[in-house]
């Protein structure tokens, strides 16, 4: 064969060849970035629908601009399937009851007796109550938000996570914090 022939047929076929290359790069980049919240919502989507299902959500924050003030926060999310309202669309989603998850506080302080000089964090008699709500966005990249509200406070905020594939951690800042939400005990139960 000629150079020629096989530098014309080079040049049909190499864009091809690319976009084949691109495509399975992306296939494989999408499918080794599955995180903990791909595995929980397909988990979650392969259950009997007649079932109740359910994670422990524990979320810890950091701000740096109130002297290092840390939260605690721990409750319960439910389990939503994709679903058609009428015309609307919703998407699959982790959410607590209204103000379902218990907010503690690392500059809300208790003391064991009334005259002691001793005084601890986290006063579990001073909490607030939070609602939190994962939602998996399946066009988007990435395809996850989480929602955080207070009742107390009035505020509303959406964070999209990332991981640490490691300890599977979810982690992502809202701007003013630090994030670090932890799911585990994933269960489901027949509707009783």
């Amino acid at each position: 064969m000629n150079a020629a022939i096989i530098r014309d047929q080079s040049r049909e076929y190499l864009p091809k060849i690319w976009c084949l290359v691109a495509i399975t790069l992306l296939s494989l980049t999408l499918s080794v970035r599955a995180t903990i919240l791909d595995d929980l919502f397909n988990w979650a989507a392969q259950q009997p629908a007649q079932n109740v299902i359910t994670v422990q959500f524990h979320m810890t924050s950091n701000e740096i601009t109130r002297n290092g003030l840390v939260s605690y926060s721990e409750g319960t999310l439910h389990y939503y399937p994709a679903h058609f309202h009428g015309l609307l669309w919703f998407p699959a989603s982790f959410s607590s009851n209204t103000d379902g998850i218990t907010q503690y506080f690392s500059d809300r302080r208790f003391s064991l007796s009334p005259n002691s000089f001793t005084n601890y964090p986290f006063d579990p008699q001073n909490t607030d109550p939070l609602t939190v709500t994962i939602i998996n966005y399946p066009f988007s990249v990435p395809g996850y938000a989480i929602y955080v509200s207070s009742s107390t406070w009035g505020f509303n905020y959406q964070w999209k996570p990332s991981f640490d594939a490691n300890t599977k951690i979810l982690y992502g800042t809202n701007g003013d914090d630090f994030l670090t939400v932890s799911l585990y005990d994933q269960n489901s139960q027949p509707l009783q």
